[in-house]
């Protein structure tokens, strides 16, 4: 099974919108055994930008020690390519968005496929789809993580 490397979208948007844990606990515990068993990660600075929020996603993203996939020297290669390519992307005053190419670094140093929930965007309107697609790095909607894993979750009765 291929592994895939969520974006912060790819988690907020779940807990806040579609998912929330108070209702659909057994989601959340689905992704903890793909994360345990290795077929889910993400990068660290998806985790710092999780941070900046106070809430249970928060205390339920620092509960998953095998995440994290700490930087390495094949991500920052990454990011020297990507960095200059796509310098828009980037805004040092804001904290939002900020591990966006982290994540695609990650994806594409490992042959991952990134799990986004951003709209495609474009050249003037970067985002990780449409990056992922300039690259030649997978990317599937939460939504589409869902269906190709077969992440089944809910109350049967």
């Amino acid at each position: 099974m291929p592994i895939f490397c969520f974006d912060a979208s790819a988690f907020i948007n779940p807990h806040r919108r579609y998912y929330p844990v108070d209702i659909f606990p057994s989601f959340w515990s689905e992704l903890e055994a793909r994360i345990t068993s290795g077929q889910l990660v993400t990068s660290e600075l998806v985790r710092e930008e999780i941070d900046q929020k106070d809430d249970e996603l928060r205390k339920w993203i620092r509960g998953q020690d095998q995440l994290i996939v700490p930087m390495d020297d094949a991500q920052q290669e990454q990011i020297a390519t990507i960095v200059p390519r796509f310098s828009k992307w980037f805004d040092p005053r804001s904290t939002k968005n900020n591990a966006d190419a982290f994540v695609v670094a990650l994806a594409k140093a490992n042959g991952l496929t990134v799990v986004s929930d951003e709209k495609f965007g474009g050249p003037t309107n970067l985002r990780i789809p449409f990056v992922c697609a300039q690259l030649g790095v997978q990317r599937v909607s939460i939504y589409d993580y869902i269906r190709q894993t077969k992440l089944r979750f809910g109350t049967v009765h």
